[in-house]
């Protein structure tokens, strides 16, 4: 059955010489792998521009069987992005956040409102500028996996990162209070458009990203270190 489709580029890995392996979130099938054959020349560079990180597409394929390889019959780019590739501190962000999409993103079925928030998400952060947010995003990624934090007792003094619930009780483990809770509340609780109001100092930035970094680490299996969360620690400063 030949398949049409909008498609979000997660990952991309070389292989062999000159092929390309992809894992796609696609809106009609979820995470879909595919095999891109040798491209070359000028084909080879415009391929390439294709395949950028979290790039927007829209794709055709033959879909066969979810644990073999697709191979695409046409691709075009759905949705062109004027800044997240090419201003050095929101592709970090987008290098940043391909990472954990591409290790919680492992047999994702089809999820349109997965889908249209991540897409929407980055259309606006492509128009709009905000060192807040990977936060936001990826606090609300969680939604969609039935692992937003609980809000239930939300005047409590802790976040029991380890829990995922607000207790007045001290947690023996990892845990978010004063200020840095302060943020993380009005987070859970504003839209993309109200980013820009969350006044943060670059340590409580900081101090956020590693906190919910902790929270993934609890609540996706097999969630592992991230090479690019030192990248971003220096950059978004």
């Amino acid at each position: 059955m030949v398949v049409s489709t909008s498609a979000i580029v997660i990952s991309k890995l070389k292989y062999k010489d000159n092929d390309l392996i992809l894992k796609l979130l696609t809106r009609e099938l979820g995470v879909c792998n595919f095999l891109v054959r040798n491209p070359a020349g000028k084909k080879r560079n415009k391929i390439i521009n294709y395949f950028k990180p979290l790039t927007i597409l829209n794709i055709e394929f033959e879909n066969r069987n979810k644990s073999k390889l697709n191979y695409l019959k046409d691709v075009e780019i759905e949705y062109v992005f004027k800044s997240i590739h090419f201003e050095i501190k929101k592709s970090v962000v987008v290098l940043f956040i391909s990472e954990i999409l591409n290790k919680i993103l492992n047999f994702q079925e089809k999820d349109e409102l997965l889908f249209d928030f991540i897409s929407d998400s980055f259309i606006f952060f492509d128009k709009n500028n905000s060192q807040n947010f990977h936060l936001f995003f990826l606090i609300h990624l969680t939604r969609y996996f039935g692992l937003f934090p609980q809000t239930d007792n939300i005047d409590a003094l802790y976040f029991d990162l380890e829990q995922g619930v607000f207790t007045v009780e001290q947690p023996p483990k990892h845990y978010i209070t004063g200020t840095n809770l302060d943020v993380f509340k009005k987070l859970l609780g504003i839209k993309f458009d109200d980013i820009n109001h969350i006044n943060l100092t670059n340590n409580m930035r900081r101090d956020l990203i590693d906190d919910i970094i902790a929270y993934y680490k609890y609540h996706f299996e097999s969630f592992s270190n991230l090479k690019s969360i030192d990248v971003i620690r220096k950059t978004l400063i």
